[in-house]
């Protein structure tokens, strides 16, 4: 099972009145999710981690995705496969308290590159080779502590 999203890509700045993240973004909608790229976002990077949240939100039940899913966890999964310069771990110089502080909330604003940079180094602590196999346990009802809350590689 793996998703397979609706692209939508565009080069008008004008759908930024409409909500749209001037780089990207994906939803999730009842039967498909979809990826919205924008003029910023026209890359391999950009487009690699927004079909990694598109991935995710296919794999996550409807009460997976919108009540245990931590934020950290999604981008976190979306700055692993994205390789611009701010996201790669040896360009990122913050603290543990830092990192700890953003696992620990419950949404955070899509300009604030620091706390998608304390994700990608939260993100290291996750088995990707399990990352689907958690998802699936939420589903199941374990919480998300459980699941990822003291993983290691």
């Amino acid at each position: 099972m793996s998703a397979s999203p609706r692209y939508i890509v565009s080069k008008h700045a004008k759908y930024r009145s409409l909500g749209f993240n001037p780089t990207g973004m994906a939803r999730s909608a009842l039967s498909k999710e979809c990826v919205f790229i924008c003029p910023k976002g026209i890359n391999i990077d950009v487009i690699a981690h927004e079909t990694a949240h598109a991935e995710v939100f296919h794999r996550a039940s409807f009460l997976t995705k919108y009540f245990k899913l931590k934020p950290w966890l999604l981008e976190g999964s979306g700055t692993y496969v994205d390789f611009r310069s701010p996201l790669l771990l040896e360009n990122i110089n913050i603290d543990n308290a830092e990192v700890a502080k953003v696992m620990g909330l419950s949404d955070f604003s899509s300009s604030d590159i620091r706390a998608y940079q304390a994700s990608r180094v939260a993100f290291e602590r996750v088995n990707t080779k399990k990352l689907y196999e958690g998802i699936h346990r939420l589903n199941s009802g374990e919480s998300f502590d459980a699941v990822f809350g003291q993983q290691s590689k």
